[in-house]
């Protein structure tokens, strides 16, 4: 799924989603349209309650607004090589679970040291 730039994108993606205008959205919301009116024209941010009340109307995890707000991170994409790395973690016992980590931890310490590896917020 792509992301969205902004808060105010997202908002009005989901409502085409849904086929909703923004006084459905209020409505299912119980807030007043004008919050969701700024927030689609960029006028200003949601506030928490807001991005709560969105969460439930629309009935997605308010993680999910929060993190359209910039409020949180946006997840990471579950790579194949990923799903791969947790399956076969799943399988290890406790202690050789704890040293594939610990092996993690060194292999991303020797990438920071040879410049190679950088964060999300790098990006």
């Amino acid at each position: 799924m792509p992301t969205p730039t902004d808060f105010s994108d997202w908002l009005q993606a989901e409502l085409n989603k849904r086929n909703m205008k923004a006084s459905d959205l209020a409505n299912k919301a119980r807030i007043d349209k004008g919050i969701i009116s700024r927030a689609i024209s960029r006028q200003r941010n949601p506030t928490p309650e807001t991005l709560q009340a969105i969460a439930r109307a629309f009935r997605i995890p308010v993680e999910e607004t929060y993190r359209a707000a910039g409020l949180l991170p946006q997840q990471l994409e579950e790579t194949i090589q990923i799903k791969e790395l947790a399956f076969l973690a799943s399988q290890l016992p406790d202690q050789e679970l704890d040293d594939l980590i610990e092996y993690a931890r060194l292999r991303l310490t020797l990438a920071e040291k040879r410049g190679t590896y950088e964060t999300e917020q790098d990006k």
